[in-house]
C-alpha cells in the first residue's frame, strides 16, 4: 500500500483561510457572545496544530519560550507609546473616542471584557492566528512572495463585520457613511497588523504583539468610557 501523500503547502493555507472565513461568520453572526472566547481560543489552537502537522517549529511561529523575555520588553515598551498616544487624544480629541458599544456596557460587562474577552477571546486568538500561524503557512507556498502582506490584508477584513456593528450601534445611518467607516476601520486594521507583524517578527515571539493588542483594545475601551462618562 503506497504511503499517504502530505496535502500540499497550498492547500493547508487555503484550509486555514477558510476556516478564518467561516469562523469570522460565524462568530459575528450565529454565536452567542458567551461562547466567543472559547470558540476564537480552540480556532486559534486548531490552526497551531494545522500548522504543527505540517512540519512548522514552535520557533517558526514565535511561540519558542526563549525568546519570551525580550518580547516581553518590547510588548511592554509598546503599550507604554499606546497609552499615551489615548493620553493625548483623551486630553485633545475626545470626540474621536466614541463607542456605543462599548460605553453601553454594564461594569460588570466591561470588567469581564478587560479581564476575559480582550486579552484570550480578542488578542492571543487574533495575534496566534494572524502574526503566528498564517505568515508561516503562507510563507511556504508558491505565493510566497506575498505572504508579508497577506495576514494583515486578512486582518483588515477580518473586522468588517464588527465595524460594521459599530457603525450601526453608533447611529449611523446612509449606506456611504457606513461604507467610508468601514472602509476606514478595515484600512487601520491592515496597516496595525502590518505593525504587529512587523513587531512580532523582530521580538522572536507573539507575547509583544498580543501585549500591545491588549493595551490598544483595553485602553482604548477605558478611554472610550472616560469620555462618555465627561459628556
Amino acid at each position: 500500500m503506497p504511503p499517504m501523500r502530505r496535502p500540499s503547502d497550498d492547500r493547508i493555507a487555503q484550509l486555514a483561510v477558510a476556516c478564518l472565513a467561516a469562523s469570522n461568520l460565524i462568530t459575528n453572526r450565529l454565536l452567542p457572545g458567551r461562547a466567543y472566547v472559547p470558540w476564537n481560543l480552540a480556532l486559534a489552537g486548531g490552526l497551531v496544530a494545522l500548522a504543527r502537522g505540517a512540519g512548522h517549529t514552535l520557533e517558526d511561529l514565535g511561540l519558542h519560550p526563549r525568546n519570551l523575555k525580550r518580547a516581553s520588553l518590547w510588548g511592554a515598551a509598546g503599550a507604554t507609546g499606546v497609552a499615551a498616544v489615548y493620553a493625548a487624544i483623551y486630553a485633545r480629541s475626545r470626540g474621536l473616542l466614541e463607542n456605543q458599544r462599548l460605553s453601553g456596557l454594564s461594569n460588570r460587562a466591561a470588567l469581564w471584557h478587560l479581564a476575559i474577552h480582550i486579552p484570550l477571546g480578542t488578542a492571543l486568538a487574533e495575534e496566534v492566528v494572524f502574526r503566528s500561524v498564517l505568515p508561516v503557512l503562507l510563507g511556504k507556498t508558491r505565493r510566497a512572495a506575498w505572504a508579508p502582506i497577506v495576514p494583515s490584508l486578512l486582518f483588515g477584513l477580518w473586522h468588517v463585520l464588527p465595524s460594521h456593528a459599530d457603525t450601526v450601534a453608533n447611529g449611523k445611518k446612509g449606506i456611504k457613511a457606513m461604507a467610508l467607516d468601514i472602509a476606514a476601520a478595515v484600512v487601520a486594521t491592515t496597516l496595525g497588523g502590518g505593525l504587529l507583524q512587523a513587531i512580532g517578527k523582530r521580538a522572536g515571539h507573539i507575547a509583544a504583539p498580543v501585549a500591545l493588542h491588549v493595551a490598544t483594545n483595553g485602553i482604548g475601551m477605558v478611554a472610550v468610557r472616560l469620555a462618555d462618562a465627561r459628556r
